[in-house]
């Protein structure tokens, strides 16, 4: 007993196909009552002759001879016949064979016969007639007249469409009502993931390459997707005032925080490019720094690049709806797509630090200064609460978090205390009297340096010169609305003279933008200008002795007043970007991701690194469309183009949006007035409502236009069949016979033939066909009605027998080549269950024809073809069967061998061509159209051995070896077999995609 609950149907047949339908003695003229010709009346005639005899007169009892000789012997009739009517032949032959002429006339009566009798039968006895033509139907465009707002075309509405043979007009009549309006499709675009995770996008998806490539003549075109399309660029922007930076050393850091860090583990410093927006252009960058985990990342512009200024779109058209300076980053290799368009971004803070600014502008009390010469910042004398002002506008409404100033100074004393050295009493002194005058008032809280007796004595400290105790005494205390000093009593102090940045001032209470403001640097010490006048007097005074002589004078220095060579700034901001709930105007720092067409401000609910495209979308944008009203266009489409293996639909794998505010609105399927395109299976309108929502000037896509979506939420875009071509304002209209003759139906109408209205209108400025009539059949020809009425008294229109079921569907769909009824057979879409009582499973051959040579070697029809059989066959099938429809199993069978071919031949080009000679073995119909195709067969490796080496450029095949894979295909492996027949009845053998083909080694 076998251990497999899995048999074999036990019934071995190849099905029916279209040419086995009508055997050659069905036919009325194949069945002759009367089938001699001349050349068989004379030969007869010969023959005949020779049995009777003449009589001479003179003896009338005794025969003379015979009359053969009056006729042409067998040989000799062929030529005989040849020279009648040229005036060479013996009068009583010509007589004869006038006569055998004349004699074909009844002779045709008595052989239409049988037609008549079989023409009676059918038609007087059973009743039956031929089946009546099937009018063609047509899709036309309606354009309105240039100031009409719209035009009702109703049914029945009359376009000529020429003459007939007979010079009759032609008239079809519109078979549904259309509201034309002045819409028109203008531009086409979409947008894939390939498998390979590639976004492409195709800015002109009517074309060859999705770029603009002019198609040829009749050529279609993926409308969801194709590995010719470019790849789309991989970017994303940052808006913000904090990007407005007009000069110095400028680092910007953006440090991510993610709810899935590891997507972005691959990422690397040099995958990412930048830019920034700058007067004339945008201003590239490739110093692009990331840290060990990816998350923070940092660019740094050097001083000698132009300022960053805030976005235009008449220079950067980037479709970038802010006003704020704007930073890019471009995501260089296309494969982190996949990763990161899933790396969910929680925080995301930007830094900017500037370093170097110089055009700063200055005042102080005697009035404005000039930051590009050296200047005095305190006045020619300056005293404690000198100030210098220091504003940058730049700085303005950004949350600063840190400033400094450096400091550049010219001619500074080298040792202040040396230089100060002959002040010191007087400056002892007049702190004294200060501090006095300040306790008389209020206490006063003075953090400073005192001058200790052994450095106003000048001694001399550990061998070298005195201390400069005096340097760090002359501070400064800044203000500024960055750091709002609450406590006016104690404050920060910052030395003048120490090295550089010499003022550093950290924001109290975090980052909290100013509006407006300037830094005010103000002296809390005096340079001794109002002490120098005095003790110069008092040093020369001393120096006079009472007899009038002068002793040698050691005279003060001057004061040193400070003078500065440079003055910079440098500052420090920050603030989070923020993902509004929802698209809107902002003044904050925000993020932008940049789509294949435009430009959208990063939400709350869509905060990923880059935009998700997961699904397949075209977006067709739509001219001088009125928002609420219906739009109708015509999809034409190669049909029969699609993939078979991936054209099965469920409710919503393709659905439709309009674009609203820059958002995806659905137009759900109910609200449709029609789709006839069957998920894009077959051509046909679609007439569906844009809703009142829907506006132009999107920044997602740009253009002045309204743009539809269509999403193919299925993984593989040759799901649907390839477009021709997508038209608006269109409906359909169908033959209307008048009389006519219906030769036209043989070929269908031809694209363009339809130009006018019967009856023109003021508001309809044209109607068109672009396209050739469909679905028009001619009457039944004799032949089809033989057939089908002996077929009809056979299956007696239900489904019982093979027989019946394989008739039945080849009469009704003549597109196909084959059609194979398997008798209790489950189809389970992936493999056959050959005993499974009350199931019938038809497999399904296509005819093999120029339109799709994509598929051409495993021939399949579409899931919208099986539900169309199915429809039909469910109509006649018994009550009792369950019915299944299913596309042929193609098993591959894949060869390895090493190869030796003749000498002096090009191995690279004959291996190629020994492929082509094993397909023309295994699948002789993607040549040859008219070939069979068959189910079952069987291959040894002998019979492809000995196919091979008889091919003439082959001198001999080594190590031989030949695989096969078995249903189920997903879940097979190739097995190596020495004779290869299909695993079941619906199996049929082509070649493998490869073979493993090697050069010969060959005798050492």
């Amino acid at each position: 007993m076998s251990n497999s609950c899995e048999h074999s149907n036990p019934l071995k047949h190849q099905g029916t196909s279209q040419g086995a339908r009508t055997p050659e003695a069905l036919l009325p003229e194949n069945v002759k009552l009367h089938e001699l010709d001349e050349e068989d009346w004379l030969k007869f005639a010969y023959d005949y002759a020779r049995l009777i005899n003449y009589f001479p007169p003179d003896n009338p009892d005794k025969p003379g001879g015979d009359w053969q000789a009056f006729f042409e012997h067998d040989d000799a009739v062929g030529a005989l016949l040849d020279q009648y009517g040229d005036g060479d032949m013996e009068p009583h032959l010509a007589l004869f064979v006038s006569f055998l002429k004349l004699l074909t006339y009844p002779q045709q009566s008595i052989n239409g016969l049988p037609k008549k009798h079989l023409d009676y039968y059918y038609s007087e006895v059973l009743d039956l007639e031929k089946k009546p033509f099937e009018p063609d139907r047509v899709h036309v465009l309606f354009e309105l007249a240039q100031n009409a707002v719209s035009e009702l075309v109703d049914t029945g509405v009359e376009l000529k469409a020429g003459k007939d043979s007979e010079g009759k007009p032609l008239v079809y009549q519109t078979e549904s009502q259309v509201v034309v309006n002045p819409a028109s499709v203008k531009s086409l675009k979409a947008v894939f993931t390939d498998s390979g995770g590639i976004l492409r996008h195709a800015p002109i998806v009517n074309s060859a390459d999705g770029n603009g490539q002019e198609l040829e003549e009749g050529q279609a075109w993926a409308a969801f997707g194709s590995s010719k399309w470019p790849e789309a660029e991989l970017s994303f922007y940052i808006a913000s005032d904090l990007l407005r930076l007009a000069e110095g050393e400028r680092v910007i850091t953006l440090t991510f925080e993610f709810e899935n860090p590891d997507a972005i583990k691959s990422l690397k410093a040099g995958n990412i490019k930048a830019a920034l927006t700058g007067e004339k252009g945008w201003l590239e960058v490739t110093n692009v720094e990331l840290s060990n985990n990816s998350r923070s990342w940092e660019i740094t512009l050097a001083s000698d690049i132009d300022p960053v200024l805030p976005y235009s779109e008449k220079v950067h058209k980037a479709s970038i709806d802010t006003e704020h300076p704007v930073l890019k980053l471009e995501i260089t290799r296309n494969e982190h797509y996949n990763t990161l368009r899933l790396a969910e971004i929680t925080s995301l803070q930007l830094k900017t630090q500037v370093k170097g600014i110089e055009t700063l502008q200055l005042q102080n009390e005697l009035g404005t200064l000039d930051p590009g010469k050296p200047f005095m910042p305190f006045g020619s004398r300056p005293k404690v609460g000198s100030k210098l002002k220091v504003t940058y506008p730049e700085m303005y409404d950004k949350p600063v978090s840190r400033f400094e100033l450096e400091m550049k100074w010219l001619n500074v004393p080298a040792n202040f205390s040396q230089h100060y050295d002959q002040y010191q009493d007087a400056i002892n002194d007049q702190k004294t009297n200060y501090f006095l005058y300040l306790d008389q008032i209020y206490t006063y809280s003075y953090v400073g340096y005192y001058v200790t007796g052994e450095a106003l004595t000048g001694e001399i400290v550990n061998g070298g010169p005195p201390p400069d105790t005096m340097r760090d005494t002359f501070q400064v205390k800044v203000t500024s609305p960055y750091n709002p000093d609450p406590d006016d009593s104690d404050p920060e102090r910052h030395q003048l003279f120490s090295e550089p940045p010499q003022v550093e001032v950290d924001a109290t209470g975090g980052p909290t933008p100013a509006s407006k403001g300037e830094i005010e640097v103000a002296l809390t010490e005096s340079f001794y200008h109002d002490l120098y006048s005095e003790l110069y007097v008092n040093a020369i005074l001393q120096a006079q002795n009472k007899d009038g002589t002068v002793d040698e004078v050691d005279l003060p220095n001057e004061p040193y007043t400070p003078l500065l060579d440079k003055l910079t700034l440098n500052y420090t901001a920050s603030e989070e970007v923020i993902f509004p709930e929802n698209d809107r105007d902002s003044d904050t720092s925000e993020m932008f991701h940049k789509h294949p067409f435009g430009t959208l401000r990063v939400v709350a609910d869509q905060k990923t690194l880059l935009p998700g495209y997961g699904n397949h979308e075209l977006y067709i944008g739509l001219e001088k469309m009125e928002p609420g009203s219906n739009i109708s266009l015509l999809i034409q489409v190669a049909e029969g183009s699609e993939n078979p293996l991936h054209s099965s639909f469920t409710e919503g794998d393709i659905d439709w949006w309009a674009l609203a505010g820059n958002r995806w609105e659905q137009i759900k399927a109910k609200d449709f007035a029609r789709n006839d395109t069957n998920n894009f299976l077959r051509s046909g309108v679609v007439e569906l409502p844009v809703p009142q929502a829907a506006d132009t000037g999107n920044t997602l896509l740009a253009g002045d236009l309204h743009w539809l979506r269509v999403r193919l939420r299925k993984e593989h875009p040759q799901s649907v069949c390839k477009f021709i071509g997508i038209h608006a304002q269109a409906t359909d209209a169908v033959f209307d016979n008048r009389d006519n003759t219906t030769d036209h139906l043989e070929e269908g109408l031809p694209g363009g033939t339809i130009g006018k209205l019967v009856n023109p209108r003021a508001k309809l400025k044209s109607v068109s066909q672009p396209y050739p009539s469909f679905e028009g059949k001619p009457a039944e020809t004799d032949d089809a009605f033989y057939r089908r009425v002996s077929e009809r008294l056979r299956h007696k229109n239900r489904a019982v027998s093979i027989w019946d079921y394989e008739h039945l569907v080849l009469q009704e769909f003549p597109s196909l080549y084959k059609v194979k009824c398997l008798n209790h057979t489950y189809w389970d879409g992936e493999a056959p269950h050959e005993r499974s009582p009350g199931n019938v499973t038809l497999v399904l051959v296509p005819q093999v024809t120029e339109g799709n040579t994509e598929f051409r070697l495993e021939p399949k029809v579409s899931q919208d073809f099986q539900d169309r059989v199915r429809e039909f066959a469910d109509r006649l099938n018994s009550v009792h069967a369950d019915l299944w429809i299913a596309n042929p199993i193609y098993e591959p069978v894949r060869f390895e061998f090493d190869v030796a071919f003749n000498t002096g031949l090009d191995y690279n080009f004959y291996r190629a061509v020994t492929i082509e000679d094993l397909k023309k073995l295994l699948a002789p119909w993607v040549f040859e159209s008219d070939a069979a195709i068959l189910f079952g067969g069987v291959y040894t490796e002998y019979e492809i051995v000995n196919y091979l080496e008889n091919l003439e450029y082959i001198d001999y095949i080594e190590n031989f070896r030949m695989y096969h894979k078995p249903a189920p295909l997903d879940e097979s492996d190739f097995m190596k077999r020495s004779t290869v027949e299909p695993s079941n009845s619906m199996a049929i053998l082509v070649p493998a995609g490869e073979h493993d083909i090697n050069k010969a080694a060959g005798c050492a």
